[in-house]
């Protein structure tokens, strides 16, 4: 009765209405309630508290369905696997991701690579390289990525993804390649240039070229400016470059303007203070 006043009334304490309809049996409201009371916490940026209640929504939810089958499941592991990243809890949030791509999986969802890419991600940021790496190396082939493991074959993969940037950026931007495999593609490799960056700097700018190289065929800016900004800090000390970094950053600065919004500004202006620091342009870094 006092769940059912609550919602007449139209009361936003979802999380007061989570508690009666748990209290009364009603699983299918409360895990309603519980998923809204996350997406509020979410935006509070309370991550911690949106991830418990998360994880009660998708308790209800497997309740009444008994099985980790079913979009429903499968949106709500993603979006605890969210929460869980933002409160820096990486292996928690890799195996939440998992769980959704099992999900997506059993339904014939195409998102299911994709979901196993950020979770690889998630443990390769926050530290478990060996899991991470061995995932990688397992989803990479499937969509066709190359991963060199000598070290002489990494430095010819820099030098030749580098050298068709280079020709890229003459010629000027333009899409070349797009669709769902593409962008698979590239989204991995941006995982392994996050993902091993401060335990294997030569496989990271592996990553990072080939990553430049097929974004500069794309159709998105935002993903070019964060290419162009992560291969200015990559190729800063090195032989063989695709650009100038100043010029590369310069060009990552423009693109991500053009973006509404602007969400790959603050990461160029970090690889911006990263190249100057560098540089011991100690005044320009800060």
């Amino acid at each position: 009765a006092i769940a059912q006043a609550l919602e007449e009334s139209g009361a936003a304490d979802y999380e007061r209405m989570l508690a009666h309809f748990r209290g009364a049996g009603d699983r299918e409201k409360a895990a309603t309630y519980a998923r809204r009371a996350a997406d509020r916490a979410g935006k509070l940026l309370a991550f911690e508290h949106a991830a418990r209640l998360y994880r009660e929504a998708l308790e209800m939810v497997l309740e009444i369905n008994d099985t980790q089958v079913g979009s429903a499941a499968g949106e709500l592991w993603t979006l605890r696997a969210g929460a869980l990243a933002h409160a820096g809890r990486g292996a928690e949030a890799a195996q939440a991701y998992f769980a959704a791509a099992a999900a997506g999986e059993s339904v014939g969802g195409s998102g299911s690579l994709r979901l196993q890419i950020r979770g690889t991600e998630q443990l390769l940021v926050s530290g478990h390289n060996a899991e991470g790496l061995a995932r990688l190396r397992e989803i990479l082939p499937r969509i066709g990525v190359p991963c060199p493991d000598a070290r002489w074959r990494i430095a010819a993969s820099i030098a030749w993804n580098r050298w068709r940037a280079q020709i890229q950026l003459r010629r000027g931007l333009g899409r070349q390649r797009s669709g769902t495999e593409h962008k698979l593609q590239m989204d991995a490799c941006w995982s392994g240039v996050l993902g091993v960056a401060m335990v294997d700097p030569r496989r990271s700018a592996e990553f990072c070229a080939r990553h430049l190289a097929w974004a500069l065929g794309s159709d998105d800016p935002g993903r070019i400016s964060v290419a162009l900004a992560a291969e200015a800090v990559h190729s800063l000390t090195d032989r063989w470059q695709a650009a100038d970094p100043d010029s590369l950053l310069a060009e990552a600065r423009r693109m991500a303007m053009s973006v509404p919004g602007r969400p790959s500004e603050a990461f160029v202006a970090c690889m911006s203070a990263i190249v100057a620091g560098l540089r011991g342009r100690w005044r320009e870094s800060l």
